[in-house]
């Protein structure tokens, strides 16, 4: 993580790919007609302007050149626009192998690489185990943020090597927490969307504790390959759609609008023979408290009803009126993907300031689950928020026998060994063998290092990208139940 842009693509590495493009099959016609530039939106009252791009989903690979000739029609579009930046949203290739770098990298004109910026999306790090050290080496670190116009723009990395949903983890919320305390406008860029129907952040209701009550404006994000607006806990999100299939990107000015400071949001698609239409797409608030966020819930009760229902009652500011308020038990079953929900319309007698319903959760297993409310408001804007609850544990039901906290979240599924032990290993390099007949205590646990892409077949030295000890230790087997295991060497 760091407090400065991502690197700019290095210039000796464009000029060896120049070849690739100078083939022929990945160049834009250069019958261009010339740029016709959208009429600049007025400046803000500070005087403070700013002018970037957002492209998402370029799914870039030489596999599929009728997709690929896109790519350079939009960036030399972008390029004559004159921006202050550009981003990338995710999903730059279809699988993060190098050739797939290579391609998208030859696409882009010379002048506006230094201007480049880029977030990874899932299909940098799900297909292949060094995917995710590829695309560091490419386009920098990330998360990063960096000033410009008067904004704090952050992009954002909730990506997990070989999995296809995100997840934050405590460390890179706080470090998102530090970045938006103070008093300048945040936009922020990231590959997964967040609210509405979208599930594809396993910690998205952390992300909005983070960020409720902060100077976050503005969301960009991509995945869903399909263009939306959606106005929540004080945020403007836009979803894009995927450059990969039609030649579009989405250009940003920093205006004002009736003496208040705003982004204005235009689509602008490029036809084959350079003609640019542009179409108005929506306009963010950068001041005032932001959409939704006065419909923040205050006090939430969960009662535990006959038959696992939950009697539900929420109290809403007496300011906010809103026009619904819903709750339904946490769609933890959805794995990085969309779902309508099972909501449960709660209702208000009169004017209280109290709305209450029941919730089914008969089907629960006994421990810790979480209840989403959304509170929608006259003007369609929401606000997201989770409450937690716990469900006794019923004799004749599976309960929780024991538990075990690993650094980062858990890779894959959970394997048992032949002997009844637990494999478990997690994203921030532990792997665990657990005996569940002793309360989860673990035989062995190994750090992998971030450079071992798996397990040594043996007990010789591991293989490592970089030059760097990446090892602690590695059990050369599990013991036998009652034993203990052996150590291999150090790597």
């Amino acid at each position: 993580m760091t407090d400065t842009p991502s690197r700019v693509l290095d210039r000796r590495r464009f000029l060896g790919l120049a070849g690739i493009a100078a083939a022929g099959t990945l160049v834009a016609s250069s019958g261009l007609s010339p740029f016709a530039r959208p009429a600049r939106a007025a400046a803000s009252d500070d005087g403070v302007s700013l002018r970037f791009a957002v492209v998402t989903d370029t799914h870039a690979s030489p596999e599929e050149p009728v997709r690929l000739q896109l790519l350079p029609r939009v960036f030399q579009s972008i390029d004559r626009a004159g921006p202050d930046f550009v981003v990338n949203c995710g999903d730059i290739t279809d699988y993060g192998a190098g050739a797939e770098f290579d391609a998208y990298l030859s696409t882009i004109p010379e002048t506006l690489r230094p201007r480049m910026r880029h977030v990874p999306g899932n299909h940098e790090v799900r297909w292949d185990v060094n995917a995710g050290q590829l695309y560091a080496q490419t386009f920098g670190p990330a998360p990063y943020a960096f000033d410009a116009g008067g904004l704090r723009l952050i992009g954002l990395d909730p990506t997990q090597l070989l999995q296809e949903p995100g997840h934050f983890g405590p460390e890179r919320l706080r470090w998102l927490g530090d970045q938006v305390r103070d008093a300048a406008p945040a936009v922020l860029f990231q590959h997964f969307p967040y609210g509405a129907d979208h599930y594809y952040v396993n910690d998205q209701d952390a992300f909005f504790q983070t960020v409720t009550g902060s100077p976050v404006r503005a969301v960009f994000a991509g995945h869903v390959h399909a263009e939306g607006v959606y106005r929540s806990n004080g945020f403007t999100q836009v979803t894009g759609a995927a450059t990969r299939n039609a030649a579009l990107y989405y250009w940003v000015e920093r205006a004002d609008d009736a003496g208040h400071p705003v982004l204005r949001v235009w689509v602008v698609t490029v036809a084959l023979d350079g003609v640019e239409v542009r179409r108005e797409l929506t306009t963010v608030p950068l001041g005032g408290t932001g959409p939704g966020r006065l419909l923040a819930p205050g006090r939430v009760v969960i009662d535990l009803a006959a038959g696992g229902a939950l009697n539900v009652r929420v109290e809403v500011p007496r300011d906010a009126a809103p026009a619904q308020v819903r709750a339904q038990v946490y769609p933890q079953h959805v794995f990085g993907g969309r779902t309508a929900g099972t909501w449960v319309p709660l209702t208000a007698p009169g004017r209280s300031r109290w709305w209450s319903g029941t919730v089914d959760a008969g089907t629960l297993p006994p421990g810790g689950h979480r209840l989403q409310l959304r509170v929608v408001g006259s003007d369609g804007a929401t606000f997201e928020s989770t409450a937690a609850f716990s469900l006794p544990a019923v004799e004749g039901t599976p309960s929780r026998c024991w538990s075990r906290s690993l650094a980062g979240s858990v890779q894959g599924a959970l394997t048992p060994t032949p002997d009844g032990l637990v494999v478990a290993g997690s994203t921030g390099g532990d792997v665990t063998l657990a005996d569940p007949r002793r309360d989860g205590r673990a035989r062995w646990t190994a750090g992998s290092g971030r450079c071992c892409a798996r397990r040594p077949s043996s007990a010789r030295r591991c293989s490592c990208r970089r030059r760097t000890t990446c090892c602690t230790r590695w059990p050369r087997r599990p013991g036998r139940s009652g034993g203990a295991s052996t150590p291999a060497r150090r790597c």
